[in-house]
C-alpha cells in the first residue's frame, strides 16, 4: 500500500521505499533493534510478541531444566521467574522509553496475563484442575504471590487482573450473570470484533493510509470528505480484519487437526 501511495501522496505516515536489509531485518522481526524504520506498526507488534513468547520458552523450560538436576528448587520456579521479571519490568524498564523495542518493556503486562490466567484457574473449585493435574503442578501456594503481583499491578498499571479473570471465566463456561451490558455487547457484534482484534490492529494502517491518501489528494479542505473518510476507514478496517481472521488467524492447518493461529 505504501509503494502504491508514494508517488502522489507526500506524507511522514508513509513509509520510505525499504532497502535490502531492510526487508531482511523486517524477515527477522529485528527491525526496531537494530533502528531500521518499521515498514508497518504490525510489524512492530509481532516483533515484541515474538520476544515475549521467546522469554516466556526460554524462561519456562528452563526452570524445568533446573529443578531436574536440583529437585529441592520449588516446584513454582518457572512462574516465580515470570513474576519477577514482570515486577521489575512494571517498577523499572517500563518507566524507560529507551526499551520500548524490547520484551523488557512490556514483560510485565505480559506476565500480567500468564497471572491472571492462572489465578482464575486456582480460584476455581479445583475440579478441572484436578482432572488435568494443573493444580498439583501449580500447588495451591502460589495463588496468593500471583495475587498479590496482581494487586500491584492494579496500582502501577492496568486492571487486567480482573479482565483476563472474566475472559478465562467466560472461555471456561463457567456460568455468570447476564446483565444488560452484556446482553447488549453480545447482540451488537462487539465480541466477534474483540475476537478479530489482533488481525483488524494487524491491518489498519495500510488500510487507513490508501483512506488517507485519497481524501487528502481529492478533498483535502472538505469536512463532509473528511468525516466519510474516518467511517470508510473504520468500517473498511474491520472488514479487511474480519478476512484476515478468517483466513489466517484461525485458518485450518491441512497438517493438524486444530486451529493454527498466525
Amino acid at each position: 500500500m505504501s509503494a502504491w501511495v508514494r508517488p502522489w501522496f507526500d506524507h511522514g505516515s508513509v513509509p520510505a521505499a525499504p532497502t535490502l536489509l531492510q526487508v531482511v531485518a523486517h524477515a527477522l522481526l529485528l527491525q526496531d533493534l537494530l533502528g531500521y524504520q518499521a515498514l508497518s506498526a504490525g510489524v512492530w507488534y509481532v516483533a515484541i510478541d515474538l520476544q515475549l513468547f521467546a522469554l516466556t520458552v526460554l524462561a519456562l523450560p528452563g526452570a524445568q531444566q533446573a529443578q531436574r538436576r536440583w529437585p529441592m528448587l520449588p516446584v513454582q520456579l518457572g512462574m516465580a521467574l515470570l513474576l519477577l521479571m514482570g515486577t521489575a519490568s512494571m517498577l523499572v524498564f517500563n518507566r524507560q522509553d529507551g526499551l520500548d523495542s524490547t520484551a523488557l518493556y512490556f514483560v510485565g503486562s505480559y506476565t500480567l496475563g500468564m497471572s491472571a490466567f492462572w489465578v482464575s484457574n486456582g480460584l476455581r473449585s479445583g475440579r478441572d484442575a484436578a482432572i488435568d493435574g494443573s493444580w498439583s503442578r501449580t500447588g495451591g501456594p502460589g495463588v496468593p504471590a500471583m495475587a498479590a503481583v496482581g494487586g500491584l499491578a492494579l496500582v502501577v498499571a492496568f486492571g487486567l487482573v480482573a479482565l483476563g479473570a472474566a475472559a478465562q471465566r467466560q472461555a471456561s463456561g463457567t456460568p455468570r450473570v447476564h446483565g444488560f451490558w452484556q446482553t447488549a455487547v453480545t447482540r451488537s457484534g462487539l465480541v466477534r470484533v474483540g475476537q478479530m482484534a489482533y488481525s483488524i490492529f494487524l491491518i489498519n494502517f495500510p488500510v487507513c493510509l490508501l483512506i488517507n491518501a485519497v481524501v487528502s489528494r481529492w478533498w483535502s479542505g472538505q469536512l463532509l470528505a473528511n468525516v466519510l473518510g474516518l467511517l470508510a476507514a473504520f468500517t473498511l478496517s474491520l472488514f479487511a480484519g474480519g478476512v484476515l481472521y478468517r483466513n489466517v488467524e484461525i485458518r485450518q492447518s491441512p497438517r493438524c487437526a486444530h486451529p493454527v493461529r498466525a
